[in-house]
């Protein structure tokens, strides 16, 4: 005969001996979700299915090795995609190392490569699980408390990732611009008795803002002191030029976020 046990209370007792046990309640609770179902039976407490392959990863025309662990994943519920990372230590690669990123869609079964990295560049470690993931429109973020957070748009799938692409905190400006004061005799003052300093920051191509440069030196040159005695002002206290020229470095094309 069938023994069917109704949870109503909806709560975890392992403090009784399980004889004891009140009818509504139970011991533990293992390999189990509530909330949704995989059936029909919508909010109920149920069996989670076990694990079925659903593909095959490939670096280079070859599969992965055996040594391949899975270290983190996502689970995009809008888009139904399935998100991993995954890190491989084996000699058949190029410095002994792979890290990838990819999706699944259960959907049409799509495989999608967003990072197969072979220059250590993600440095992804069996030791350090990547926990932290979420996402914002196209962008996955992650980190795995060991590297610095990083991101991707999983509408790209990314030939190169050197020179800081996946980073969150992206490259900024490593000098202070430079300023070279003249004298202009159409322009305005507007400086005369301004004191200004300049910075600037680098806007990448995704839409992505650097942290500012550091500030240049105030542009502001005085000329000669001169002291007003009824006022006891110096009237030289004022700028010799009324025309700032600013240099600043660029990003070069391979600098630039993808």
């Amino acid at each position: 005969m069938k023994i069917v046990s109704t949870f109503t209370k909806g709560k975890m007792n392992q403090d009784l001996d399980e004889r004891l046990i009140p009818e509504g309640e139970y011991i533990t609770a293992q390999n189990i979700r509530s909330g949704s179902s995989e059936t029909t039976n919508v909010g109920a407490v149920e069996k989670i299915k076990g694990s079925t392959q659903i593909t095959t990863l490939k670096v280079s025309g070859k599969n992965i090795s055996a040594l391949a662990k899975c270290i983190g994943a996502y689970r995009d519920d809008t888009n139904d995609r399935i998100y991993w990372f995954v890190h491989d230590e084996d000699p058949i690669y190029k410095f002994g190392v792979c890290d990838l990123i990819v999706s699944f869609s259960p959907l049409n079964g799509g495989l999608t490569y967003h990072v197969i990295d072979e220059d250590r560049v993600l440095n992804f470690n069996y030791d350090y699980p990547i926990n932290g993931v979420s996402m914002i429109e196209d962008l996955l973020y992650f980190t795995d408390n060991l590297n610095s957070p990083k991101k991707i748009n999983v509408k790209y799938s990314y030939s190169d990732i050197s020179n800081g692409r996946l980073e969150v905190i992206v490259s900024p400006p490593s000098s202070a611009p430079a300023t070279l004061l003249q004298q202009n005799s159409t322009a305005s003052n507007y400086i005369e008795d301004r004191f200004f300093a300049f910075a600037y920051r680098y806007k990448y191509e995704n839409g992505d803002y650097s942290a500012l440069s550091q500030f240049s030196d105030i542009a502001f040159v005085p000329k000669l002191f001169g002291i007003d005695p009824p006022t006891m002002l110096n009237d030289g206290m004022v700028n010799l030029y009324n025309q700032v020229e600013i240099t600043y470095n660029t990003l070069s094309q391979l600098d630039c976020i993808n």
